[in-house]
């Protein structure tokens, strides 16, 4: 999960030291935190109990040439996440100098970074119970289950220091400012440049929730037609979402010579464009190679890419669920769409923009895998050339909860829709938990676990 690149970017942005061209190496002190923190679980096939005890656990003065041996390696290699969008790590900046506050070090401080997620998942529960509210009030099972699934929602990046952690809070949260703004009658530039400034923030979360375009656009192309009255909302809605866009630009072109950055990271990883003529050559444009790309990208969107000694932590049947399931549900909620148009019309748009988030999210995640060649890259790699990460299309989550609870409903008859659909949603809920609290077993019982912290 590269834990490690987004540590220091957060250690940065809390010394107000952002990176720029010429100081994007790791800090020291992150060097000597990951030294002395890190746990070599994840990349070993080595059993735990054959592996050394944490290098915490050592005396003062071994542990601390210990984690300085390694933290010389570190501050040697180039953070290849330097050239992210900020909002991530100027929240979670904000969260670590508060933890200095209270008087946390190390490893209790690098806990407490992760611990961040904690409120980012539980306002994700609470949002996504008000979404379903909000925009479904016929179809109270979606209060229900949507916030269940949200809750249960297996996902491991929610464990680890990533800006993944924030896309779906950031772009669920603009995806309601949104509905809320195209569906009030009064011209309000306040809440229009509000919607504008959420879809905004969310695209400078992470540069793939660009999910977040189609919606913005449907609702400023709603208000412009609704007549001049609502033109200077539409305006504030655009200024709202293109001053901190444009300001982030400004500074990254400033301080890496390239407008987003991304020119960088691509040179970094070893990445290279195709020529456009050879986009089309791709196992994508197959069957089996469009099921490739789908399947690994729902399997990972649903419960992440952690390893544990080298063994992902997952299980086959529940894979195929996840793959199956969301196709099959999310294309019979989209049925359901055209079927029904009698519906209110906010549960219809709610579940257009919906489907359009999630839609624009994969199918950026597919230009990306057919543009580049992956060269000597291990993921994607050219014998992979997939760029299938689910956790990169996080911010749809919420997005896809109320699709997949709609098609999930559509599943049984009306007349036990409501009972059904929870029970249903209950029974996924409590398989996907057990199943990870299985896999995870080992991980429990580990000795570099926080609990066993000084």
């Amino acid at each position: 999960m590269d834990e490690e690149p987004h540590f220091d970017l957060v250690h940065k942005y809390a010394a107000l030291r952002p990176p720029t061209a010429a100081r994007h190496s790791y800090d020291r002190e992150v060097g000597e935190v990951i030294g002395l923190c890190g746990s070599p679980e994840y990349w070993t096939e080595v059993p735990s109990a054959r592996l050394p005890p944490p290098i915490w656990r050592l005396p003062a003065p071994a542990a601390q040439a210990q984690a300085a041996a390694i933290a010389s390696q570190i501050e040697r290699q180039q953070n290849h996440e330097a050239f992210s969008p900020p909002v991530y790590y100027l929240l979670a900046a904000a969260w670590l100098r508060m933890g200095k506050l209270f008087g946390l070090e190390t490893c209790h401080l690098l806990y407490w970074v992760r611990f961040l997620n904690v409120v980012l998942h539980g306002a994700l529960v609470w949002l996504a119970y008000r979404f379903a509210k909000g925009f479904f009030p016929d179809r109270p099972v979606l209060r229900l289950a949507v916030p269940l699934l949200a809750a249960a929602f297996p996902q491991d990046v929610f464990y680890c220091v990533n800006n993944d952690a924030l896309s779906p809070l950031a772009v669920g949260a603009s995806l309601y400012l949104l509905l809320e703004w195209d569906r009030s009658d009064d011209v309000s530039p306040a809440r229009g440049a509000l919607a504008g400034a959420g879809a905004g923030l969310a695209f400078l979360t992470k540069y793939s929730n660009i999910g977040i375009l189609p919606p913005l656009i449907a609702a400023l192309a709603r208000k412009l037609r609704s007549g001049r009255t609502h033109a200077l909302e539409a305006g504030a809605c655009v200024a709202g979402s293109a001053l901190p866009v444009g300001l982030w630009l400004s500074y990254s072109a400033a301080a890496f010579g390239d407008v987003t950055g991304t020119a960088m990271k691509v040179e970094v990883l070893g990445w290279t464009p195709k020529p456009w003529n050879a986009v089309f050559d791709h196992p994508i444009f197959s069957a089996a190679g469009a099921w490739t790309f789908w399947s690994d990208l729902m399997k990972t969107f649903w419960r992440g890419e952690l390893v544990w000694h080298v063994e992902r932590l997952a299980w086959r049947p529940l894979d195929a669920f996840y793959a199956l399931s969301s196709a099959l549900l999310v294309g019979a909620a989209v049925a359901a769409w055209f079927r029904n148009g009698d519906r209110p019309a906010v549960e219809r748009r709610a579940e257009a923009w919906a489907f359009a988030c999630f839609a624009a999210s994969a199918a950026f995640l597919a230009f990306v895998s057919v543009r580049f060649h992956f060269g000597a890259s291990s993921y994607p790699s050219a014998a992979y050339p997939y760029v299938s990460s689910g956790r990169l299309i996080g911010g749809s989550l919420l997005p896809f909860l109320v699709l997949y609870v709609s098609g999930l409903a559509r599943v049984f008859p009306k007349t036990v829709r409501g009972t059904a659909t929870l029970s249903a949603a209950v029974l996924i809920a409590v398989v996907v938990t057990v199943v990870e609290i299985v896999l995870s077993a080992d991980v429990f019982r580990s000795a570099y676990n926080w609990y066993h912290l000084d």
